[in-house]
């Protein structure tokens, strides 16, 4: 069901039928799309409100932020990877599926067609767009005290994410961002590339924890700007240098220094090695240790949000890679299996 909710970009109500869709059943198994959580087939938003289940989870598949920083199209793909291999996961004593919600996602299908061609200017206006009404709708999420679990889409959808969790709380918030890249650019226009500079000029984002961040690829600019807002940074080619052990506890004390009210989670696939992303790096974190590194995040009770993005099935003029939605995924549960508030 396509909703509207009064936001520029429609916004589709997942039922169960559609995602049963996406699971291959077999005989004497349960998975986890059977008995995962939706809303009632001509529900509202609103329903989650007397809903039990504490996380919820959204899609965002669109790559219009990334085109506007002048990357690679192809961050639009990831999602429905995702939730393929989500919903085709088993369902066993390990996770109750009844714990997670999946509400749906945004329907990009008209604006594509629309914005197809379009140039970097152009671009920028509709990110603004895309950052109204995801905000809108994430603000109607964490309304109902549910913890918002996002598939992206570009990096440029931290900013609305921010700008909700900040409304909510009536105060700055802190931000805990896995990235090669630290998305503090200009304010020239909102793009992938800016998202957190922009809510910290806006006052959404107090406390910035940079986790894994690439030297090659941060500029002079965003270096200084980075050191001008007392910014933490813990660099890769440091955490090289660390043990799992030591980078775990890195890792811990990066945290202690947000983790005293609610703060958001980003995972910028980009800093994982290989993976097919807008940004696809050879050199980077393990799978594995990211693993570990969302298990010692989601962990922290004021964790308040997962936001995984700039993944990609295929990038445009590059290769497939299935394996990116068996990835998130992993990733989707490890973090609600780790989260205090089950």
């Amino acid at each position: 069901m396509i909703v509207a909710l009064g936001m520029s970009i429609p916004f589709s109500i997942y039922t169960k039928k559609k995602l049963l869709s996406y699971v291959q059943t077999r005989a004497g198994e349960t998975k986890f799309g059977e008995s995962v959580t939706c809303l009632e087939d001509g529900a509202s938003i609103e329903a989650l409100a007397d809903n039990a289940s504490k996380y919820v989870l959204i899609g965002i598949p669109e790559d219009f932020g990334v085109r506007a920083n002048f990357g690679r199209p192809g961050a639009h793909t990831a999602f429905e990877w995702a939730l393929k291999a989500l919903l085709n996961t088993q369902s066993n004593s390990f996770f109750n599926p009844a714990h997670l919600l999946i509400l749906g996602a945004f329907d990009f299908s008209a604006t594509y067609v629309k914005h197809k061609d379009d140039k970097v200017e152009e671009l920028r206006a509709l990110v603004e767009t895309i950052d109204q009404s995801v905000s809108e709708l994430v603000s109607k999420i964490l309304s109902y005290n549910k913890i918002p679990i996002v598939i992206g889409g570009g990096h440029n959808n931290a900013y609305p994410l921010l700008k909700a969790l900040s409304e909510d709380q009536h105060q700055a918030i802190n931000v805990i961002n896995i990235d090669a890249h630290s998305d503090f650019r200009a304010l020239e226009g909102r793009h992938s590339g800016n998202g957190f500079s922009y809510a910290k000029s806006k006052q959404y984002l107090d406390q910035y924890v940079l986790w894994g961040l690439h030297q090659n690829y941060t500029s002079a600019y965003q270096f200084s700007a980075l050191q001008s807002n007392a910014c933490n940074i813990n660099w890769y080619e440091d955490l090289l240098n660390l043990n799992e052990t030591q980078q775990l506890d890195q890792l811990l004390t990066a945290i202690g220094t947000i983790s005293n009210k609610k703060f958001g989670f980003e995972l910028d696939v980009d800093a994982i090695a290989k993976v097919n992303s807008s940004a696809y790096a050879p050199i980077g974190f393990s799978a594995n240790s990211v693993m570990n590194f969302i298990k010692t995040i989601s962990a922290q009770e004021n964790c308040a949000y997962f936001h995984i993005c700039e993944g990609a099935y295929q990038i445009e003029g590059g290769p497939t890679d299935p394996s990116i939605g068996k990835l998130i995924a992993y990733y989707v549960l490890q973090f609600v299996k780790n989260h205090p508030n089950l």
